[in-house]
């Protein structure tokens, strides 16, 4: 699967997914700044201007019965578990934090502040 995201007149197309890619937001503080959710419950953050083709951090979901959430700062990280769809993503005012709806109805909340760029 691929995400293609527009910022002006520039387009880039992301090909680093595996599953359906159900939303993704760009950062309120921080330009080139993105985060992506997808089908296999994978939450990855992206700044085009560190990398431009692979996120500089991704997270699996897990739902809440199995609440350990596995953590990976490189691309294509193997999954053994079983996931849950990331529905819906929304940032803080600040840039430093993200919140992510499932689609099993939990809510998970993130710490980006590290991986955004030192924001």
């Amino acid at each position: 699967a691929s995400c293609r995201v527009w910022c002006g007149a520039l387009s880039v197309v992301l090909e680093s997914f595996t599953d359906v890619v159900h939303q993704a937001k760009w950062s309120p503080t921080q330009p080139a700044v993105f985060a992506t959710a997808d089908a296999s419950g994978r939450i990855s953050v992206w700044n085009l201007v560190t990398n431009p083709v692979a996120p500089v951090s991704t997270a699996f979901l897990r739902s809440r019965i199995d609440a350990n959430l596995a953590v990976s700062t490189e691309t294509g990280a193997d999954r053994t578990h079983s996931s849950v769809a990331a529905l819906r993503l929304q940032w803080d005012d600040s840039g430093e934090h993200l919140i992510c709806g499932t689609g099993n109805g939990d809510v998970h909340y993130f710490d980006v502040m590290d991986v955004t760029g030192g924001l």
